[in-house]
């Protein structure tokens, strides 16, 4: 089996257009994102990301760590670190850095030349709510460290300034992303 080049793709909503299709974005090569707006809508679409990352529906698992958020039943997902620190993270994200640096190549090319996936390229993706934070230093250094194609992603909710993709939530249950209107997927603040 090749190795999946892009396993860390998601569901963050559906066109409103006439297309009306589904609008899938690589976190691994956004390297980081924000959900802002409305608290509740961006929570429900923070915990639909971990449940599609944690459930890996493309076949490929990755590593995926909360930090300050809850996701009911992420406990029993194979490779999701329910209540991992903000330190932690910084630790597992400046390894992956290292190994980018020493090898020269990105997670993303490793993969590429893979015949078989052996899960040394599969991605870290960071889900951490901002305000359950005391610092925002920490933020501010992993958001530093996940750049895009680096192998590790982060996904905050809250409003960061140096950030790869910005998702505005609406109470409604819309989003703006990248210019696109979008009716977010429909998962509940209670889960």
């Amino acid at each position: 089996h090749r190795q999946l080049l892009t396993p860390a793709l998601v569901t963050i909503g559906v066109r409103t257009d006439e297309a009306a299709d589904e609008v899938l974005l690589d976190l691994e090569t956004a390297g980081s994102v924000a959900i802002t707006g409305d608290r509740s809508c961006s929570l429900g679409l923070a915990r639909s990301i971990v449940y599609e990352l944690a459930t890996y529906p493309l076949g490929a698992s990755m590593d995926v760590n909360l930090i300050g958020i809850e996701v009911p039943g992420a406990e029993h997902c194979d490779r999701t670190w329910t209540d991992t620190t903000i330190e932690r993270a910084i630790r597992v994200a400046e390894r992956r850095a290292e190994r980018r640096l020493a090898d020269g190549a990105t997670p993303i090319e490793e993969r590429a030349g893979l015949d078989e996936d052996d899960g040394s390229t599969d991605p870290q993706v960071f889900v951490v709510d901002a305000a359950s934070l005391d610092d925002s230093a920490g933020v501010d250094q992993l958001l530093s460290l996940c750049e895009k194609s680096s192998g590790s992603a982060v996904v905050v909710l809250g409003d960061p300034s140096d950030v790869g993709e910005r998702i505005i939530v609406n109470g409604d249950g819309t989003a703006l992303w990248s210019g696109v209107d979008l009716v977010l997927p429909n998962v509940t603040d209670e889960g």
